[in-house]
């Protein structure tokens, strides 16, 4: 039983702990300036040693290690690491999270040739560790943009060697992530089976405090089933599991090793998560041994907002839901307080446990206030959670213990009460088995007229199996349809000195479509994306088409600008979008090729295209407005051309968003303008057949398992 003794002591030796992480650690030397003195300093007797203190900080700047034997880089400053660089003041001058630079140190060795090993532990968010001019370690991609750079999170150990009596140790960082950069730990630095311990103890330690967090959960939600009634051991299972999966998420970062495929994003998700998720589940233990107010008051200061916080971290990004963690902290310390006062509350009035629960608490609030202060680099110590928690989840299991014992007796008593009321459980069950009696007839008739309900679906559904085999018999006739109304390859190979084209239907029909027609010297080709897809734009698509042939073909418009502003209105017209909100239109690109005067006119409606004429490329932006629609239907809309002389090979790519717009089933983002665009370059002074199958691939390799999203179409030609 505990005493107020025992409560003393508990606190007592927790708090040595806490005091001795910092307490008993040799002095070791000092980084100043850039510069650390090892020449007094022996790894066998004197262990390993934090690499901690004012390292050379020059921002901004990505520097390899050759660049200081070439020249002189500009200095920023010195700056203290462990520390994330937003937290930095140098001369007055403040960094943003987002960037990227360099810290340098120097190292003096008493001898040449020392093999040592370095221990990394978690960088915001990529990194490349040199040593005298050599790559020995590194995480993610550093670069100096978000487009390049790619983040990564894991721990590591690293083999160097000290070859030298003066040694020089860059580190690069890129964060375009995070909303700190920079380092969080400090780099250890020792012999290789020094480092390799180390480690191993960390590993060791966060397996050993997983196993027993999890055994715990299990053991809490084995209590809640046998007496599920006192929901509060299976709200303190769970957060037992949480706390569990969290020791794998921190420290050595065991997480990454187990799924070493896991994106940063998730595993960073994995890490706020478990924090917030914690806490109201940790307030629903607490909420059983409070008053209804007390309980009231915790839901909305603890629980809601946690929860909350919870779905914000889950729908999105780091550098989003990384801003709520300081007022998490501040909002959880107050709800802490909170608490206490209420537990303290209990003790006053003596409900049963209050005690334990109050010591507990306290040595779980020193350790999140311990955690909190360390993470917002406040204080240099280590994580202390799992070690209260231990604790906590001990104290609990008295308590818990304590109420079975209570509950046991209640049911000794309540078993002297059962065998009185057994005595008249035979007039009971005979009650009992004629209502069975009666339900089991009225669930027959029951039975009996859901089969006949089952045999009138089962021929109503046949019917729809007949109807859809219609209804895709015909949506494949109107693509056969829509297929004759394109181009013939015939009419393209006598307009075009090389061309392709990539059409790829999302569905059966397509609201993509491609049009083209030759007269005498002149060439007109347009590439339509129409609204929808599928069978409503496979409908636009036609009616694209039946107009631009009257305007074109009829009328003989073959000015780019005028004939899309008179498809315009023609489209306007056809839709009364002037009268109504109907908003359906097309985006398009028409190009005009005229053999002898060598000029070409290229027109656009919210259509981008891309040339190459003379080796340079030129990305053609077109009118913002559509081809019809509520915008286009209330406003003057001006389209114009871009006019071109052909002095030499041109060659021009017209294509709608499908391509652009697809989301990889890898990365879940899209293929984007400037990853085209790239690709465009990158098959320049290849045949246009060739073109056609490297884009095809690419396409299908970056959309993967992922669902088609869009009617895909691109056209390119040489002239």
């Amino acid at each position: 039983m505990f005493t107020r003794k025992n409560y003393f002591t508990v606190v007592l030796l927790f708090c040595l702990l806490i005091f001795s992480i910092q307490t008993f650690a040799k002095d070791a030397p000092e980084i100043k300036n850039g510069k650390l003195n090892l020449r007094g300093w022996s790894f066998e007797k004197d262990g390993i040693i934090k690499l901690s203190g004012e390292w050379e900080f020059y921002w901004n700047q990505l520097l390899q290690p050759d660049t200081f034997y070439q020249s002189e880089p500009d200095l920023t400053g010195y700056c203290y690491l462990p520390r994330y660089w937003n937290y930095y003041d140098i001369d007055g001058k403040t960094f943003p999270a987002m960037g990227f630079a360099t810290y340098k140190l120097n190292i003096a060795m008493p001898v040449k040739g020392k093999d040592l090993a370095v221990h990394i532990k978690e960088i915001f968010c990529s990194y490349r560790l040199y040593v005298n001019g050599k790559l020995i370690a590194a995480n993610g991609v550093v670069a100096k943009n978000k487009e390049d750079y790619t983040p990564e999170y894991r721990s590591q150990i690293a083999p160097l060697k000290l070859d030298k009596f003066a040694n020089e140790i860059i580190l690069q960082v890129a964060n375009f992530s995070h909303i700190r950069g920079g380092l969080l730990n400090e780099i250890e630095l020792g012999t290789h089976p020094q480092i390799s311990r180390v480690r191993s103890n960390n590993l060791a330690l966060d397996l050993f405090m997983f196993g027993a967090f999890f055994i715990f959960a299990l053991y809490h939600f084995g209590l809640f089933f046998l007496q599920r009634k006192d929901k509060s051991m299976f709200f303190f299972g769970i957060y037992a599991l949480i706390i569990a999966i969290r020791t794998l998420a921190i420290g050595e970062q065991y997480l990454t090793e187990l799924f070493p495929g896991m994106s940063w994003e998730l595993n960073y998700k994995f890490d706020f998560l478990t924090m917030f998720l914690a806490s109201p589940a940790l307030a629903a233990f607490y909420m059983s041994f409070l008053p209804e107010k007390g309980a009231r008051w915790v839901k909305v200061l603890f629980i809601y907002p946690s929860i909350l916080i919870s779905l914000i971290t889950i729908f999105t990004p780091v550098r989003i839901y990384g801003n709520v963690e300081a007022p998490y902290q501040i909002m959880m310390m107050l709800a802490m307080l909170y608490v206490l006062y209420v537990i303290i509350m209990g003790v006053i009035k003596k409900i049963p446990g209050s005690k334990i629960l109050l010591v507990g608490t306290l040595l779980f609030f020193a350790t999140v206030t311990n955690d909190i202060l360390y993470y917002q680099a406040v204080i240099r110590t280590q994580e202390l959670l799992p070690f209260g928690m231990l604790i906590f989840i001990f104290m609990q299991a008295y308590v818990i213990s304590a109420r079975f014992a209570k509950t046991f007796r209640n049911n000794e008593e309540l078993t002297f009460e059962l065998n009185e009321h057994n005595k008249n459980l035979e007039k009971l069950v005979e009650k009992r088995t004629q209502e069975i009696f009666q339900q089991k007839e009225e669930i027959q008739a029951q039975s009996e007229q859901l089969e006949k309900n089952y045999q009138k679906l089962a021929l109503i559904n046949n019917e729809l199996e007949v109807k859809n085999v219609l209804i895709t018999d015909s949506i494949t006739y109107a693509k056969d349809i829509q297929t004759a109304l394109l181009p013939p390859e015939k009419l393209l190979n006598k307009c075009f000195k090389e061309h392709f084209k990539i059409f790829f239907p999302r569905d059966i029909v397509s609201g993509d479509f491609y049009w083209c027609h030759k007269s005498a010297h002149q060439t007109v080709l347009a590439v339509f994306d129409c609204t929808g897809h599928g069978v409503p734009g496979a409908f636009m698509s036609m009616i694209g088409n039946t107009l631009l042939n009257n305007i074109v073909k009829e009328k003989k418009e073959y000015d780019p600008a005028a004939i899309l502003h008179k498809l315009n209105c023609e489209v306007i017209n056809v839709f009364s979008q002037s009268d109504s909100m109907q908003d359906d239109g097309m985006d398009m690109s028409i190009c005009y090729i005229n053999d002898e005067t060598k000029e070409i006119k290229i027109g656009m409606a919210n259509h981008h295209a891309v040339i190459f004429n003379k080796g340079e490329a030129q990305i053609l932006e077109g009118s913002i407005f559509s081809i019809g629609g509520t915008i286009s239907a209330l406003r003057d809309v001006v389209y114009t051309n871009h006019v071109l002389k052909i002095e030499d090979e041109i060659s021009l790519y017209m294509f709608s968003d499908g391509f652009i717009d697809q989301v990889s089933d890898k990365k879940d983002s899209k293929f984007g303008m400037t990853r085209f665009y790239e690709m465009l370059k990158s098959v320049q002074g290849k045949p246009m057949a060739e073109q056609s199958q490297i884009l095809s691939e690419s396409f299908y390799s970056w959309k993967g398992s992922k669902k088609q999203i869009d009617d895909v179409l691109v056209f390119g030609v040489k002239m």
